[in-house]
């Protein structure tokens, strides 16, 4: 345990002149104070920089660093590289803390020796007005070993690097990069290799972070190739799966690419911009992933999905198109009824 330990907030920002000051206010009003704010600018094309200088020049905690455009893996490696902290996070330009999120952190991460995780609002901004959603999980809470972590990923929010408290002596001893190249599923990449160093995890059933839903962002503005890199994100998880090499384990992680899989197979049908060497990959990856579970004996939800993909793609289509009719009617009558 170390007494009052700095933190380093690692903030990758690109073109964010028109929302990364909300962020950088959740930093500075912590209840937390020793704290380190590092904001690696990716070559915007706005007034980021100058809106940070402008308005943040004077605070000593905050250090801005530019770069030419490189994505934001290479912008959150020059954050660990500068970083002077001992324990490091990673927040979004979009998103924002709330105020005792990182003494919240800090305080479980010290007591327990250990790596802690939080939850977080899922926020839409309709009208002008933020509509915030609890995502976290009452029903759960406290010490995990990592097995049982990686079998249940998506339910610990493995594929995102954010609301997490990450030890950065761990991190830069073992060199724990974000892998460049991988323009989708970097997050959860970069997650698992850290796991692979630790035992366990304390997980904190409290939002205490704002997820801003953008429908403009790479991740919900519809299929493009890059997107593919995702299925190698988890392709290399399972091939670097060595400290927790068990037969539940390893059927997870298949699982989860599976998973991955038919998400980017359906989203490839909706799109204009697929090709057909897009769908001739994705199928190919589809076969694989079924033939596996065949051997395995696993037949759910995520083989249907990916045998409808493969043999009936128009009928997938109609499904998916209702689906979002229906997610967009539940998001219109929760406004409504709040208004009225």
């Amino acid at each position: 345990m170390k007494f009052n330990p700095k933190v380093t907030v690692i903030i990758p920002a690109y073109n964010a002149e028109s929302f990364i000051e909300r962020g950088i206010n959740s930093v500075l009003n912590q209840t937390y104070k020793n704290v380190e704010l590092i904001i690696v600018d990716d070559g915007s094309t706005d007034n980021t920089s100058s809106l940070i200088e402008k308005k943040f020049g004077s605070s000593n905690n905050i250090k801005l660093f530019r770069q030419n455009n490189s994505g934001v893996s290479v912008a959150r490696n020059k954050g660990i590289e500068l970083a002077i902290g001992d324990y490091c996070i990673f927040l979004d330009a979009d998103d924002w803390l709330e105020e005792n999120c990182i003494e919240t952190l800090v305080n479980y991460s010290e007591q327990y020796n250990i790596f802690t995780i939080c939850d977080r609002f899922l926020v839409r901004k309709i009208n002008d007005e933020f509509i915030k959603k609890d995502l976290s999980k009452t029903n759960f809470n406290g010490k995990f070993n990592i097995p049982y972590v990686i079998i249940n990923y998506l339910k610990f929010q493995l594929q995102s690097a954010c609301h997490k408290l990450f030890n950065l002596d761990l991190i830069k001893k073992y060199n724990i990069l974000f892998p460049v190249g991988i323009s989708h599923g970097e997050d959860g990449l970069f997650v698992f290799r850290y796991l692979q160093n630790i035992d366990q995890l304390m997980y904190i059933p409290k939002p205490l972070w704002n997820v801003l839903r953008n429908p403009k962002s790479a991740s919900h503005s519809g299929f493009n190739s890059s997107m593919l890199s995702g299925i190698k994100a988890v392709e290399l998880m399972i091939k670097e799966n060595n400290k927790y090499n068990i037969p539940d384990v390893n059927e997870a992680l298949n699982q989860y690419l599976l998973y991955r899989t038919v998400n980017f197979a359906n989203l490839s049908l909706l799109s204009s911009k697929t090709t057909q060497l897009d769908r001739l990959f994705l199928k190919r990856k589809l076969k694989k992933c079924l033939k596996h579970s065949f051997i395995q004996n696993n037949f759910g939800l995520s083989e249907i999905l990916a045998l409808v993909n493969i043999f009936m793609p128009k009928l997938f289509v109609i499904y998916i198109k209702l689906r979002r009719q229906i997610d967009k009617l539940k998001i219109f009558m929760k406004s409504y009824i709040k208004a009225n």
